[in-house]
């Protein structure tokens, strides 16, 4: 019932912020283990992870949450200590960005508060978005630095003029295809999945598109036969990028069903990661062999699209 609720409530263009649990365990508590729910994890005053603070796959990133000074019974306050300290600072920054820059999606503010994050790195932490801290620490003027960015982008711009009342998650990204013309989505059915030589016709377009500036290039798939896997079209997506990822880059535990990735693929799976390119299924599973639709190769088009504008603006 909670969930169904959750599902309605981000259904509906709400933002939820959940706090992730104080039992330093791996599994962060309900809602904030929901797909679509923004997990806080506690931060410490030195931008450290608070040992009681739970994580996972399905943690966003950490806010301050120690001792945080709170409204109290009989007009008091107290000093907290706990996550759910932690969320409703995350909540405010959100407000304050959607009060600001009333055009932006959620999806985008989203994108605009992981992407501000103060990255934790060494001992446990990859570089990026890991289990451990998210994609790390709040920032807020940072946030609202790179909302100024996307807000005033042509191509955001253009996305939020035409958003509609369709408030799937996909729609904008959708939008970004049709926009750059990457795709011919016309009486297509964009959950169906997309075969390879389509696949490959959009990275050049992407390219070509986007990051015209760039010295990026195209590697045509060896096969445009079929269609293409969940794991293959990211490693199509990064490598056609240029992108140069350390072998040791592998991280096996941000999905369920990691080691069912090929070995030349995880690497680039768990970039993918931690950049906020994609997100896991349910039950925090990638399903590497499924075969990818058109919607979510929109979504991982638009989300490399967003992530590389902010890095190389910001």
């Amino acid at each position: 019932e909670l969930e169904d609720s959750i599902n309605y409530s981000l259904q509906s263009d709400c933002l939820i912020i959940a706090s992730a649990g104080n039992n330093g365990e791996s599994t962060l508590q309900y809602p904030a283990n929901f797909s679509g729910v923004i997990g806080v994890g506690a931060s410490t005053n030195e931008d450290k992870v608070a040992t009681f603070s739970n994580y996972g796959s399905g943690l966003k990133l950490l806010a301050p949450g120690m001792w945080i000074n709170g409204a109290w019974l009989d007009n008091k306050s107290k000093q907290l200590s706990g996550t759910s300290a932690s969320s409703p600072i995350v909540s405010g920054l959100i407000a304050m960005i959607k009060s600001k820059f009333v055009k932006l999606s959620n999806q985008q503010i989203k994108k605009v508060i992981f992407y501000s994050c103060k990255d934790i790195t060494g001992d446990s932490y990859n570089e990026g978005r890991d289990i451990y801290s998210g994609y790390g620490v709040i920032n807020d003027n940072k946030s609202l630095r790179l909302a100024t960015l996307l807000n005033s982008d042509k191509i955001f711009k253009e996305i939020n003029s035409l958003r509609s009342n369709d408030k799937n998650v996909f729609s904008e990204a959708v939008k970004f295809s049709q926009i750059n013309n990457l795709l011919s989505l016309n009486n297509v059915d964009i959950n169906k999945s997309i075969p390879r030589r389509v696949y490959s016709s959009l990275l050049n377009k992407f390219s070509r598109a986007c990051f015209s500036d760039t010295k990026y290039k195209i590697d045509e798939p060896k096969s445009s036969i079929g269609y293409i896997s969940r794991e293959e079209a990211i490693y199509n997506l990064l490598s056609s990028l240029d992108i140069n990822i350390s072998d040791t880059n592998i991280y096996s535990n941000i999905f369920s069903d990691f080691n069912s990735c090929g070995e030349k693929y995880k690497k680039y799976v768990t970039y993918a990661y931690q950049k906020g390119i994609i997100d896991g299924k349910k039950n925090d599973e990638f399903c590497p062999s499924n075969n990818i639709t058109y919607s979510e190769v929109c979504q991982i088009i638009y989300n490399t699209y967003i992530e590389k504008i902010l890095n190389l603006k910001k």
